[in-house]
């Protein structure tokens, strides 16, 4: 009776059973076809890719038949030195429900099906392209988690965008920016607004007298409410010698003199025994007296 029953049972069980194909939309509005299987075992997954395999078995409607035993009395054997396992016939070496020893199946993954080899479990991804890495299928021609190799990530510094390309990883910058090399080290700056790459890589802009700052690639300045803007420099119009009263206007220089910005005006200024002789300095020693527009030397009287 026993041995009635186990030539009769039917195997249904190989390549593991996956979810069934869809379409779904990635971030550029593709659709792409998402592999799965569902309630199939084998056969076409509906993507291209495939749902398991049946050893030495068949597909028959998305399921896997083992063949049977032939058995006389209470002894079954199989034709081609399979393995009598209660379902059927199973090859050990590369039944992957049947690996390494009757009823064993080898676990499935995502976008992927389990495989047998010489009685040991493995996985291979349901598409050609792709490889398994980890516990996930990927093309390690575009994954900047495993680019060219599994494990072999694109690294990114702050602002600066990678990807992976062919196998190879490419950094680039967003829009507006523009990648950067500084003595080895890479960035991505906008040199229309920053004032340590302004205009071009590494252009820092510099103030003495106000915050610095970049407008158009151009090195621009920011002043305080009581200073004001003379070209790249903050200035005091009331106190600037260069700037009195008015960015450029600057106070002219004399002869044995000086002139100071006052509240904005030039206040001509004498050096120590010179006196002012209608707008020059006159003197340099006893002796000499303006008088009138002129200033008179020594012997000369002023009275």
């Amino acid at each position: 009776m026993k041995a009635f029953v186990l030539c009769s049972l039917l195997l249904v069980g190989c390549g593991g059973s996956q979810r069934s194909s869809s379409m779904s939309s990635d971030s550029n509005g593709d659709n792409t076809c998402q592999p799965s299987c569902d309630q199939k075992q084998c056969g076409d997954d509906g993507c291209g890719g495939t749902c398991g395999t049946c050893g030495n078995g068949s597909c028959v409607a998305g399921q896997c038949q083992l063949p049977q035993p032939t058995c006389s009395g209470s002894s079954c054997s199989c034709s081609g030195g399979e393995a009598v396992c209660p379902h059927g016939c199973a090859d050990l070496d590369s039944d992957p429900n049947n690996c390494g020893s009757c009823g064993y199946a080898c676990p499935n993954k995502p976008g992927a099906h389990a495989t047998c080899s010489q009685g040991k479990c493995g996985i291979a991804c349901n598409s050609t392209s792709e490889t398994f890495c980890g516990d996930y299928c990927t093309s390690l021609s575009t994954d900047p988690d495993n680019c060219g190799q599994c494990g072999d990530p694109c690294y990114a510094l702050p602002g600066i965008v990678t990807s992976c390309n062919n196998g190879m990883c490419e950094s680039s910058c967003a829009s507006g920016q523009t990648m950067c090399d500084l003595a080895g080290s890479r960035f991505c700056a906008n040199l229309q607004n920053d004032p340590a790459n302004c205009g071009t890589c590494g252009n820092q802009c510099q103030s003495l007298t106000g915050n610095p700052t970049c407008t158009n690639g151009k090195c621009d300045v920011q002043c305080d409410a009581s200073l004001t803007k003379c070209g790249t420099e903050c200035v005091d119009l009331k106190t600037s010698h260069d700037n009195c009263g008015a960015c450029g206007n600057a106070c002219p220089d004399r002869t044995n003199g000086y002139n100071l910005c006052e509240n904005g005006a030039c206040v001509p200024s004498c050096n120590s025994g010179y006196v002012d002789c209608s707008g020059y300095c006159c003197g340099g020693g006893e002796g000499y007296c303006c008088m009138g527009l002129y200033c008179l030397g020594i012997n000369s009287s002023c009275e």
